[in-house]
């Protein structure tokens, strides 16, 4: 039985990536939301004017992609990380002659070797899949030692495929429909 976790490196540099993407996205999306004020104040036929459907769209897109995330990612400024650090403290990969788990700060997942049917190989790790599509484990790339834990699965038995597609494409192709919906309101001349 073989057991896979993150190393202290690998944590210290995914938190530091974090931080850096949380100092970057917040003065962005502070900015993005104080220009839409200036333009509701100053132009508010923009917004309340004759396309007064667009309003709807334009107000879900600012808190979805904006409000939301932006409140999300200052409210918790400190204890995010630490959460974070904790979550993959608790990361591991456990490889068993009956199967394989993947336990971290959610409940454990696993599979038995007789329900994997293949592994994808997809830039940030493994996915380990199933004949039911909602059955399956997802193995981050960064977990130390991957090449051992690729080489264990695939002495399993299991073949290692690169994935010709994003897992679950139908759902990025649902959120791309959506967006699509979503600006041909906002930019459309007519209800």
């Amino acid at each position: 039985m073989a057991v896979y976790v993150y190393d202290e490196r690998q944590i210290e540099s995914i938190i530091r990536a974090t931080r850096r993407f949380r100092l970057r996205y917040c003065p962005a999306a502070a900015t993005i939301l104080i220009a839409a004020v200036v333009v509701a104040l100053s132009r508010p036929e923009w917004i309340f004017g004759a396309h007064s459907h667009a309003r709807l769209w334009v107000m879900a897109a600012l808190f979805v992609f904006f409000v939301g995330p932006l409140g999300e990612n200052l409210w918790p400024w400190r204890s995010r990380p630490l959460k974070l650090e904790r979550s993959l403290r608790q990361m591991k990969v456990e490889i068993s002659a009956e199967g394989i788990t993947v336990a971290g700060a959610s409940s454990p997942r696993s599979l038995e070797w007789t329900e994997v049917q293949r592994a994808e190989q997809v830039p940030w790790g493994l996915y380990l899949r199933s004949s039911n599509r909602y059955r399956w484990l997802h193995i981050p790339a960064k977990i130390q030692n991957f090449a051992a834990l690729k080489q264990e699965i695939s002495q399993a038995r299991t073949p290692i495929v690169p994935a010709a597609a994003p897992p679950n494409w139908e759902e990025f192709a649902g959120v791309l429909i959506f967006a699509a919906t979503m600006f041909c309101a906002i930019f459309a001349h007519s209800a």
